[in-house]
């Protein structure tokens, strides 16, 4: 999966769910049909509970990840998931379209689809395209 597709898959799936992965005050990589940016990318059939509180570049979770396609040991793919996973856990889900749009502008690399552009509702993103 190239990175664009690993943040839009994340960003669209961030946007649509509207509310942290949380259970009693813990974030959770999935919890239902809740999920953090991790678990979006591991989706219901991938996920294993003895995943959670792994660091991202913990063994067991690049191979996870790596089963679905997503090389975490790649340094631009690990940066974006720490960045993806600060949004979803820091930031009130209010205010995640403006922080993704600001990791649009902060990972050069990132080219945003015009599907995606709409869902951040953000015209001056365009400018990236």
């Amino acid at each position: 999966m190239e990175l664009s597709e690993v943040f839009e898959s994340v960003a669209l799936h961030l946007v649509e769910q509207g509310q942290r992965c949380e259970v009693r005050g813990t974030i959770m990589l999935r919890h239902g049909t809740l999920a953090d940016p991790i678990g979006a990318l591991l989706g219901p059939s991938r996920y294993d509970p003895g995943l959670e509180g792994l660091e991202v570049q913990d063994d067991e979770l690049v191979l996870a990840l790596a089963s679905v396609g997503v090389d975490a040991q790649a340094t631009d793919v690990a940066e974006l998931l720490l960045d993806l996973i600060d949004v979803h856990d820091m930031r009130d889900p209010t205010e995640w379209p403006k922080c993704l749009r600001g990791l649009l502008l902060s990972h050069p690399a990132l080219v945003p689809t015009d599907r995606l552009l709409a869902a951040l509702g953000d015209d001056s993103a365009q400018s990236k395209k």
